[in-house]
């Protein structure tokens, strides 16, 4: 929108810009979504924090989900890449632990070989 009024501008031979902007959404997050500073501040107080933030299995809609098991996550952990056949289609996967530690970003290397390119530790 910033480059629109300046592109408008320019033609008019005037100059422009914006006075404001306010972005209400981005990919999946609106902005009904969001929370103040002071909101998270008096969660964090009251240990409400973590209820305020988006669930981690909602990050990345674009890329399916697997849970891992203590063996696949070990692997992870350590570098090395995991057979994940279920989803042997897919490119890249989101690999938790548990219900709400993400831990790896994987990409497929061949078939159902998985190589962790991201782990959150």
């Amino acid at each position: 929108m910033r480059s629109i009024a300046h592109e408008m501008g320019r033609l008019a031979g005037c100059g422009a810009h914006l006075e404001s902007l306010r972005r209400t959404s981005v990919a999946e997050f609106a902005i009904s979504d969001a929370h103040t500073l002071e909101d998270l501040e008096e969660a964090a107080r009251d240990s409400r924090a973590e209820e305020m933030l988006v669930h981690p299995r909602k990050l990345l809609p674009s890329l399916p989900a697997v849970t891992a098991d203590d063996e696949i996550a070990g692997r992870i952990r350590h570098g090395r890449p995991v057979n994940l056949p279920e989803l042997s289609r897919a490119r890249e996967v989101k690999v938790f632990y548990g219900q709400r530690d993400l831990i790896a970003i994987s990409t497929r290397v061949a078939g159902t070989l998985f190589h962790s390119k991201v782990v959150f530790v």
